[in-house]
């Protein structure tokens, strides 16, 4: 990863890089990983040499695994399906359990 800059300001840290980005969300949001095209054609263009470019995604995926791929915290559960404004709407109430639903 080559970067640009890094700025903080108060509780917001933004890294600016060449290719690979990550775009994280408010708590509870899915992050974005951008740019993986841009990777790949530094790569091919040899602005990546292999050892680096190896090195770049063995970091992006520690930082992933180590900053936001946290599935052993909390108790995962499936969000309220349908949504509560959706079902509000519908003509019919849906059982619980949907495999009691007649075809």
């Amino acid at each position: 990863m080559v970067l640009r800059s890094v700025v903080q300001d108060g509780g917001l840290l933004r890294v600016d890089d060449l290719w690979i980005d990550v775009i994280v969300g408010p708590p509870d949001h899915p992050y974005r990983v951008l740019d993986l095209d841009e990777y790949a054609t530094a790569m091919t263009d040899g602005q990546l040499g292999p050892a680096e470019a190896t090195d770049g995604l063995i970091r992006i995926q520690r930082f992933l695994d180590r900053r936001l791929n946290r599935r052993h915290e909390g108790e995962r559960s499936w969000p309220d399906f349908p949504p509560a404004e959706v079902k509000a709407v519908l003509p019919i109430d849906l059982p619980r359990d949907w495999t009691l639903m007649e075809s």
